[in-house]
């Protein structure tokens, strides 16, 4: 992985993060959780989080999700200068995860 921080001598800006969403068995409760915590807007997210956040639906048609997968590909796997970053792929399913991080993290959003 890519430690630029490191390498330039300053603490990470952000980190940009792509969300490859599952059609949920309950698409209401979902949007209400999603828009009670503003998390469909980019500069929120941003402001709060220090996340780039970027979704993609996986109920899109294949061509869309094919696009946007190989843009963020593109997008993410190399600095301008053609260094090669780095991906993770996070699976985000169970809550005890969720937990574990409060703990770690504490009261920082």
């Amino acid at each position: 992985m890519e430690d630029i921080e490191a390498q330039e001598g300053r603490d990470p800006r952000d980190i940009d993060a792509v969300t490859f969403v599952v059609n949920p068995s309950n698409p209401a409760a979902l949007a209400g959780a999603i828009m009670a915590g503003n998390l469909l807007s980019r500069p929120h997210v941003k402001a709060t989080y220090r996340v780039d956040h970027f979704w993609v639906p996986l109920g899109s048609s294949p061509v869309l999700v094919v696009d946007l997968t190989r843009y963020w590909c593109g997008l993410f796997s190399h600095r301008r200068d053609r260094v090669w970053k780095g991906m993770l792929r996070i699976e985000l399913v169970d809550k005890a995860d969720d937990d574990a991080a409060r703990a770690v993290l504490g009261s920082k959003p």
